[in-house]
């Protein structure tokens, strides 16, 4: 009788039972996802994944926005994303420069809070 090594299959013990299910079952599995991997093609780029969570992070910090009320978000959009001066947002709205920072300030609150609310860890 020809010796087989004893890792090839034809010597291994075949499973029985719920362990042959387990391994047949666990086998199919892995392979459907090598096939469904290949067929995707190539893993995509560091600039890709980078430009993509970008993305993310911006509809997240827009659907935040929406979340907060107006004056708030006004005050800040002016203030922090168009990097306007405090005063000149005042003069524009109307109303104490002391208003629009206390309202940057809950702005901000909220729009963290939001961001929480919605899963956003920050990293």
């Amino acid at each position: 009788m020809k010796k087989v090594h004893p890792l090839h299959p034809a010597s291994l013990k075949k499973p029985s039972g719920y362990t042959h299910g387990f391994v047949v079952e666990g086998g199919r599995t892995l392979y459907i996802a090598g096939q469904t991997a290949a067929s995707l093609g190539p893993i995509p780029s560091d600039d890709f994944v980078d430009q993509f969570d970008r993305a993310l992070v911006t509809w997240q910090i827009e659907e935040a926005l929406r979340r907060i009320g107006e004056d708030h978000r006004r005050v800040l959009v002016e203030t922090y994303f168009r990097d306007r001066p405090y005063a000149e947002v005042a003069d524009e709205l109307g109303i104490p420069e002391g208003t629009v920072k206390s309202r940057v300030y809950y702005a901000l609150k909220a729009v963290r809070l939001a961001l929480e609310e919605m899963g956003w860890d920050g990293s």
